[in-house]
């Protein structure tokens, strides 16, 4: 059977050689099949040799013809202009040897997408353990919230991120971080600073909300109580007889805090002449120290505030004058950390808190908190 194979095959190759591409094949059908002039049509016993060969005498479907046979017999496809034979035939015979290689090909597609997604889960879940995430305090205040003391940061957020990171299970670090490079105005609005948006920090600490940075910025669940009120302040004695009217008058604001222009716009009832207030007429200093200084130095006529800021500016020395009826710039009373919209830190960071209040963790870290920190003052826990 080898050699009637064989010598078919070089049957096949001899008279090809017969056959002009722009026939599709019809010279050498017209002698093997036996209706038409051909190279075979004088020649029956290569004739029969030849498509013994092709077709064989094993391996018939149980249909009916092979494909090959099928391919042979439809000989007004190429004269219709369809494809010629000699490329069918040989298709057909790849398509039965190559069955094996493009089962295995299938296979291993079907495997290797499942094998994929789960090395790529192995990877991130290794990348994740090893991940450190960095926090940024502001150290906005000398209170038990947060301070300083001997060269180290302390009070009750550093407590609360050392313990939300050990019962999550992950590898934390803290740094200070001016509130500026957490969330500022870069022109029109406000946005989130250069630490967040060049990943120098994952978080920063103690933010409250407001719509306007909901758009820029994710909140985690809140960690401290607040007082959120804002005034207009001036200097001690008000010389100027400043009043809420700020038509005409420059303010001064801390950058990035929710107590801004923006605020004070929502509240034209309290501040006359606010939606009228030109940007040339607005000063935006990096902490509430400089915007005092600023306000001493006449370089503003009066100052946007939180009255817990001024408050403790107060014990510092640096007493202010309230003008106005106080506003709420804030949604809720509460302060929270925040986060880049794409931080991987907030799902982990928010489960943790909230399994903390609810067993118990969180208040005990505040019971702590008043041994250690109770000498800067209240622990306003939620």
């Amino acid at each position: 059977m080898a050699r009637i194979t064989v010598l078919a095959i070089l049957c096949l190759g001899f008279f090809v050689t017969a056959v002009k591409p722009q026939d599709g094949g019809e010279g050498l059908l017209g002698g093997l099949l036996g209706d038409g002039d051909g190279p075979l049509s004088d020649k029956p016993l290569l004739k029969l040799l030849l498509l013994r060969g092709l077709l064989g005498q094993s391996g018939q479907p149980a249909g009916g013809q092979l494909p090959l046979a099928r391919a042979m017999m439809m000989r007004n496809v190429a004269q219709n202009g369809g494809p010629p034979i000699l490329p069918a035939l040989m298709m057909a015979r790849n398509q039965q040897s190559n069955a094996p290689l493009l089962r295995a090909l299938m296979l291993f597609r079907m495997m290797g997408e499942r094998m994929g997604k789960k090395i790529l889960e192995e990877i991130e879940n290794r990348v994740e353990d090893n991940a450190i995430y960095n926090f940024g305090t502001v150290m906005i205040c000398d209170c038990a919230m947060e301070y300083h003391e001997d060269g180290e940061m302390k009070g009750f957020t550093i407590d609360l991120i050392n313990e939300v990171c050990k019962e999550a299970g992950k590898k934390c670090t803290i740094q200070y971080t001016p509130s500026s490079k957490c969330y500022a105005n870069s022109g029109d609005h406000s946005s989130a600073g250069e630490a967040l948006l060049g990943r120098q920090v994952d978080a920063c600490s103690t933010w409250l909300k407001s719509a306007e940075r909901g758009n820029s910025v994710a909140f985690t669940e809140g960690y401290w109580q607040i007082d959120t009120k804002t005034r207009l302040y001036t200097v001690e004695g008000n010389p100027n007889g400043i009043k809420n009217d700020v038509t005409g008058l420059k303010i001064g604001m801390i950058n990035g805090w929710v107590s801004d222009d923006v605020c004070m716009r929502g509240n034209e009832d309290t501040f006359p002449g606010a939606s009228t207030l030109k940007k040339s007429n607005i000063v935006r200093y990096d902490s509430p120290g400089d915007m005092v200084v600023g306000l001493q130095n006449k370089e503003v006529d009066a100052v946007f505030a939180f009255e817990y800021g001024v408050q403790e500016l107060a014990k510092k020395g640096l007493v202010l004058d309230a003008v106005s009826e106080a506003v709420n710039c804030a949604i809720g009373d509460s302060l929270h950390f925040i986060t880049r919209k794409d931080s991987k830190l907030l799902p982990w960071f928010n489960t943790t808190l909230k399994e903390m209040k609810e067993n118990g963790k969180y208040y005990r870290l505040c019971r702590e908190a008043k041994i250690k920190h109770g000498k800067k003052g209240k622990i306003q826990c939620l």
